[in-house]
């Protein structure tokens, strides 16, 4: 049955696709024949070779025909056959055809017609013009000789010439009207031509001034000449022309004649005024919107203010024009300019509530043109969610849902995917215990709207799957970021089924347009271009949430992460640039391991894991020596500078053996197209593999990789520019070596580590002081005490000289120091808890919180 309904579904499209086809081709014979009828033998002549009727002989029924043909010509943009129809009907005016009378009409006709070929065509970015052999300057140029020409005969009055022959029967019957002029204003306010004050726009305010003096001008008049400055941001000109409009009508309000002799008498011309309608005033907001204009939101609701109140006030009487009331587009129009405003965040996200809640006032007041529409709903979320966090994020959240639930059920919004979006943002921010769970539902509501047959359950309509709603990368990112900062349980593998959904819903979407049959699948040849696709940012906030595993799952999460890398570099090799691997995906894989430590499933060995594999130190080492390897291929130090953001272009396949997990044929291909250079964070999280590792000589191997990272740098790499985490990273590595064979090695190296620190005129922090009195007290044997206590001297004085005494650094004095060397440091001996408030303030001064290092 399903099958059936949308065979008949597809049948009726096709039958009203044919029904429209033959109603296209039956008029285009109509005009063939009607043209041929008019013109002839010099026409298309279809009647075989009929002989054109002599001048004077065309029917009235003939003659009054030429006008929906010229209309229909012109349409066609095919201006000189609407010329051509012209000459024609003056021929019959010469000839004695009292019925033969040209007007105003028929030279609009021509107007459009040149008019419409200096459209631009948006397939090909040219002219539509161009297609029937007309240059859109020429084409623009002509229409403004016509248009002057019009103007001459209509002061004149009487007979004239007008252009290559065409006869005018006298201004009253082809006078310019106000559509003559709107006609011009539109081609030349979308014209390419002249984008300074020579160009078109300044001609297009010289023709509203014309057509001012003759009385042919309309609200629309104003309102192209508006859409045009709004275009362009010019604000100032816009406002002063809506000011303009304003001064002419309360003056023909207040009955002064003074507006009608700011122009010489034209003949019959009448002056006539205009007033502003909601259009004239969303253009003028939106000028002042895309002004940039550090006033411009104060401007632009300078305006709104003053319609708001003309809307609302009850003295209104005006009788020559109903009074105009903000729409829907004028608000959220403000609201857009709030947010883009360089105004404070609070300042503004209250304007932007205020303006909402005076909208939905407005509509419940009786004003259905202010209805609440996607737009204004989406502004006032996106500023709601904008640098959300903190103790606000939970009253932010609750605001949303409310907005949200009310844009739903009250004013019959149907949330877009940027809804969805903001809400689900808001619910990353915030605390919720069901952050999870909510950003599930809202998933699926979305794809279940993108793609109804996936969640029905039966039935036998064929329906149309919704693409203003369909999730996109930054959709599913986020749903797996919710993930990653909670506590559920097997959370990678939920994150790893999001990322499922997503290609799945990929497949199944059908291409835009077509109907679907409730349980029907998507054909995979036909791709649709709105259906999403897993990029970098997806897979790197999966990769992310691997990191994030629990203790007891971090050994199978850092192998996922790496199967995760590998896809994503299959992506780049296959082509898929929006999923190539950059040097976050890489530093969080290395995160990942780093978190493995000696145990969690990650192997505690000496270099290999109860399984055989490399302990998680070394993988991390080998994926940083494929960072180094494809960044060096990255051709000169200029280019290495820019880190993540080098591209591929230059980059050339390495050989060598592959990291455990990339085949030899994999990592040489991604190799080739994916560049990363390692950047600080990529240094320091290796450090810290070892450091966390049972690796043999872990203090050496740390050493060496900061001692690669201070190379990198030296190469042009500043993205590798040693930190205090770095070196921090390396004395940990010291701090925590277990065998008594390698502690000699590992204090020698920790102090030339202090001594490089120094080098590169890093400022040692609280962490450094605290980790080397942990090394003095670990390191140093127990028979060398004098030495030891003569360091813990030193270290604690140049400590507390540079303001950088913590609790870490008190804790680890505690077991450096003998008794009495605590005593005289401090002032107290070691069991009377000493704290850090009773110490000196410069003692603490410059301890900073808890730091992580940079991503």
């Amino acid at each position: 049955v399903a099958a059936a309904d949308f065979a008949a579904a597809a049948a009726a499209a096709a039958e009203s696709w044919k029904r429209r086809d033959e109603r296209k081709a039956r008029e285009l014979s109509w005009l063939v024949r009607s043209t041929s009828h008019l013109l002839g033998d010099e026409a298309l002549s279809l009647d075989g070779g009929r002989s054109l009727p002599p001048p004077g002989s065309l029917s009235r029924e003939s003659i009054r025909t030429a006008s929906a043909v010229m209309r229909a010509w012109a349409r066609r943009r095919s201006p000189l056959v609407v010329e051509r129809l012209i000459l024609r009907i003056n021929e019959e005016r010469a000839g004695g055809n009292r019925h033969a009378r040209l007007r105003t009409a028929h030279y609009n006709s021509l107007l459009e017609a040149w008019c419409r070929c200096t459209a631009l065509s948006a397939e090909s970015k040219s002219s539509v013009g161009e297609r029937n052999g007309v240059e859109p300057g020429a084409a623009l140029r002509r229409a403004a000789q016509i248009m002057d020409e019009m103007e001459s005969r209509g002061d004149e009055g009487g007979d004239g010439d007008i252009g290559d022959g065409i006869n005018d029967d006298g201004a009253s019957a082809a006078a310019p009207n106000a559509r003559s002029y709107n006609i011009l204003l539109k081609a030349l306010v979308k014209s390419s031509e002249g984008e300074g004050e020579s160009g078109s726009l300044r001609i297009a305010e010289e023709l509203l001034r014309r057509a001012q003096s003759r009385g042919a001008v309309n609200v629309r008049s104003y309102n192209l000449l508006l859409s045009e400055l709004s275009r362009r941001g010019e604000a100032e000109r816009a406002e002063a022309l809506l000011r303009d409009m304003q001064r002419r009508f309360l003056s023909a309000e207040s009955g002064d004649d003074a507006i009608h002799d700011e122009f010489p008498t034209r003949g019959a011309a009448v002056a006539v005024v205009v007033a502003p309608d909601v259009n004239t005033y969303n253009q003028v907001i939106a000028a002042w919107s895309k002004s940039g204009a550090r006033d411009a939101a104060r401007r632009a609701q300078a305006v709104f203010d003053e319609f708001f109140a003309n809307a609302t006030s009850t003295n209104s009487t005006t009788t020559t024009s109903k009074v105009v009331r903000p729409d829907a587009e004028t608000f959220h129009t403000l609201m857009g300019c709030w947010h883009r405003s360089g105004e404070g965040g609070t300042a503004a996200r209250r304007r932007i509530e205020d303006l909402f809640d005076l909208m939905v006032d407005s509509y419940e007041s009786g004003n259905a043109d202010a209805k609440p529409d996607v737009a204004a709903i989406n502004t006032v979320l996106s500023a709601l969610t904008r640098n959300v966090g903190g103790g606000s994020a939970d009253a932010v959240l609750e605001k949303v849902r409310h907005i949200f639930d009310r844009s739903n059920n009250e004013y019959g919004v149907r949330p877009d995917t940027l809804t969805y979006n903001l809400v689900l943002k808001a619910t990353a921010a915030a605390r919720d215990p069901d952050a999870v769970e909510q950003a599930m539902d809202i998933l699926y509501e979305m794809e279940g709207r993108a793609l109804p047959s996936r969640n029905a359950a039966g039935g036998d309509d064929a329906v149309e799957d919704d693409t203003s709603c369909v999730p996109d990368a930054f959709t599913y990112t986020t749903v797996i970021d919710i993930l990653s900062k909670s506590d559920v349980p097997r959370k990678g593998r939920r994150a790893e089924s999001v990322l499922g959904r997503m290609e799945a819903l990929a497949r199944e979407m059908p291409p835009p347009g077509r109907y679907r049959a409730r349980g029907a699948s998507s054909s995979s040849s036909s791709a649709n271009p709105l259906a999403p696709a897993p990029t970098a940012q997806v897979y790197n906030a999966l990769l992310n949430c691997w990191a994030s595993s629990s203790p007891r799952e971090r050994g199978p999460a850092a192998r996922r992460a790496e199967a995760t890398l590998k896809r994503m570099e299959a992506c780049a090799v296959a082509g898929n640039d929006d999923a190539r691997p950059n040097v976050r995906s890489y530093n969080t894989v290395l995160k990942c391991l780093s978190r493995c430590g000696g145990g969690g499933g990650g192997g505690n060995g000496p270099g290999e894991t109860n399984r055989g594999r490399r302990s998680p130190a070394r993988r991390a080492l080998a994926l940083l020596d494929r960072m180094e390897r494809t960044g060096r291929s990255a051709g000169p130090p200029e280019r290495r500078r820019l880190g993540s953001d080098v591209g591929a272009e230059g980059a050339s396949g390495i050989s060598g053996s592959a990291e455990e997990g990339h085949g030899g044929g994999v990592a040489a291909a991604a190799a080739a197209v994916v560049v990363v250079v390692p950047d600080a964070y990529s240094y320091t999280t290796v450090i810290h593999a070892f450091a966390r590792s049972a690796e043999p000589n872990k203090a050496l191997q740390a050493q060496k990789v900061l001692l690669r990272m201070v190379e990198s740098y030296g190469r042009g790499n500043d993205a590798a520019r040693p930190n205090a985490y770095a070196f921090n990273a390396c004395l940990n590595a010291c701090a925590f070596t277990s065998s008594p064979r390698e502690r000699m090695d590992a204090f020698l190296i920790a102090v030339s580590t202090v001594l490089l620190l120094q080098k590169f005129d890093v400022q040692p922090d609280s962490t450094t002081y605290g980790t080397f009195l942990r090394i003095c007290s670990r390191l140093i044997p127990a028979d060398d005490d004098l030495r030891r206590q003569s360091l813990v001297r030193v270290i604690f004085g140049r400590c507390a000289a540079e303001g950088q005494v913590s609790d870490m650094v008190m804790e680890q004095l505690a077991f450096a120091a003998d008794p009495d060397v605590y005593e005289e440091l401090i002032g107290r001996r070691v069991g009377e808890g000493a704290r850090l408030e009773q110490l000196p303030s410069e003692w603490r001064r410059n301890v900073k919180g808890r730091r992580r290092a940079p991503r």
